[in-house]
């Protein structure tokens, strides 16, 4: 049954449309060219949705609120681990939101299907639904850190493939958020068995700051390039991951004995795992940590690498490589992986050219909090996806990129007219000019890449977003983050991306953003015009 039921279901009882979940939506659908969907004459077929996530917690209550009436839950073989996640329903929720021009209209026929996927049991059902249903869009905002090589391949890739081989399947998914924590590394160890890390004491430095109870929850993962296409094959060969402190105590450790076979018996013992990958959870003090690996088998060769990555709130690596912080199945050539528009944390493949389209990811919800995440950019996509499936029923990822790609946000080249460099304590990051990775919800903004991260670039004084406010010096920023448009000095550049926010600056003097030709402003989503 389509979403066109629920709307009924609100007419028919008098009730109005909820109050939405994101204040700011309309905004947002203005700007990346949705309004006229719902403004137009909509002559499109029934289009089928599924969300594949690790938890749906609270959708119950938001049937016929904001979610339709008609959605379906499918439930996993497993239930999840500790208490479930809510990060699906936000994600059905802006799907409907962006299908219904904000719980308002009933113009684009389609259904909402919610599938249990947490972990590989969850998820290899969840994809055999896809198959057997015939999905339209299946919108994956979840990655995994391990179960592939990161090129596309292992048995994570292998479940992915199986929903989208017949090409009628569009599988939207999430980029990930460890551009700024990854680091890869080829498997080089001495006689002593520890990886030799190109720094001092053969160790990745992480740092850690606390949250407000003192106390900084880290976690680190640990793969080999030794994943197999068959979940059922493992690997014989063996790291061991450590977290110590500044006086080197071990805080923390992982060492699984890695075992291509494992016995009946060996099952159930916690510490023999088949697949290539430690994982360390622990919670500790602020400051800096080293995270080392030590070779328990020597049966690695020159083409073996490793792949470390570092989450938690107020958790860095100081060494990274944010050119190759895919994850997996974002890393497959044959889904629409969506980066984040407007974050440093995004995650990257420049080998694999990767991602394939980029949207905006800082979305208001309630109480005007925000949130941002690779997520929400691709719940924007996918809803755009959906949107022009129900039209082009055989509508491919080449086609659909086609149609969403390449729109002209950046137009020639304009000289800026700001503030020095100087003033402004940074500098472009590309060829004498700023390099644009993406879009932003302001009229002609774009995102560039700095030499200190981020920045929002227009070609007017900002100082207009604060109605009348003046600044204290010329060099103070107007930055944008959860509490909207604020005032900051300059000195506080460097700590923008810790507290969420991002600087909207004008255009400094003298200064270009690059050309059209650059890769990264090719891909900035946008819904096409209707002909």
């Amino acid at each position: 049954m389509a979403v066109r039921s629920f709307l009924l279901v609100l007419l028919i009882y008098g009730v109005e449309a909820p109050a939405s979940p994101f204040p700011k939506i309309k905004e947002l659908m203005q700007f990346l060219n949705f309004t006229p969907y719902y403004e137009s004459p909509f002559n499109g077929r029934e289009v089928k949705i599924a969300i594949l996530d690790n938890g749906f917690r609270g959708y119950e209550n938001e049937i016929s609120v904001t979610l339709p009436p008609s959605t379906k839950y499918h439930k996993g073989p497993l239930a999840p681990e500790g208490e479930e996640e809510s990060h699906g329903l936000v994600m059905a929720q802006l799907v409907t939101a962006l299908m219904t021009n904000d719980f308002t209209t009933e113009k684009i026929p389609y259904s909402l299907h919610l599938l249990s996927a947490a972990g590989y049991t969850n998820l290899a059902a969840a994809v055999k639904t896809v198959v057997e249903e015939k999905y339209d869009v299946v919108l994956y905002a979840q990655t995994w850190e391990y179960g592939g090589n990161f090129d596309g391949r292992g048995f994570i890739n292998t479940l992915v493939n199986k929903a989208i081989e017949k090409g009628d399947t569009l599988w939207i998914n999430a980029a990930g958020n460890f551009g700024l924590n990854s680091f890869n590394f080829a498997i080089q160890f001495a006689e002593d068995s520890w990886v030799h890390f190109p720094n001092k004491g053969y160790a990745l430095h992480v740092r850690c700051e606390t949250n407000l109870a003192g106390r900084c929850p880290l976690r680190a993962v640990l793969s080999w390039s030794d994943f197999s296409d068959d979940v059922e094959t493992g690997t014989e060969k063996d790291l061991d991951f450590y977290l110590q402190d500044e006086s080197g105590k071990t805080v923390g450790k992982s060492e699984l004995q890695q075992k291509k076979e494992i016995s009946e018996k060996e099952k159930n013992q916690e510490q023999i795992s088949k697949y290539p990958r430690e994982v360390i959870e622990a919670d500790v003090k602020s400051g800096i940590y080293f995270l080392r690996v030590k070779a328990k088998t020597r049966n690695f060769s020159s083409r073996d690498r490793l792949r470390v990555t570092v989450s938690g709130n107020g958790v860095s690596l100081l060494q990274r490589d944010i050119d190759e912080s895919l994850p997996i199945p974002a890393d497959n050539s044959r889904v629409v992986t969506v980066g984040a528009s407007d974050s440093d944390i995004s995650s990257r493949s420049k080998t694999l050219d990767k991602p394939d389209i980029f949207a905006p990811s800082r979305i208001t919800i309630e109480n005007y909090l925000q949130v941002q995440g690779t997520s929400m950019s691709a719940a924007i996509v996918a809803a755009g996806a959906a949107i022009l499936k129900s039209v082009y029923a055989d509508m491919t990822m080449e086609k659909f990129l086609k149609f969403t790609r390449n729109h002209g946000l950046i137009g020639a080249p304009q000289i800026g007219n700001g503030l020095a460099l100087a003033v402004l304590q940074f500098a472009p990051t590309g060829p004498g000019c700023f390099i644009p990775v993406g879009s932003f919800q302001l009229q002609g903004a774009v995102v560039v890449m700095t030499s200190v991260g981020q920045k929002v670039f227009v070609f007017y004084d900002p100082i207009k977003l604060l109605n009348g406010k003046t600044r204290h010096r010329p060099e103070d920023m107007i930055v944008y983050g959860p509490r909207g448009y604020e005032l900051q000095p300059r000195l506080m550049q460097l700590q923008l991306q810790m507290q969420n926010q991002i600087e909207v600056v004008q255009v400094p003097n003298g200064q270009v953003i690059c050309g059209q030709n650059l890769n990264a402003s090719s891909k900035i989503f946008r819904m096409p015009r209707i002909r």
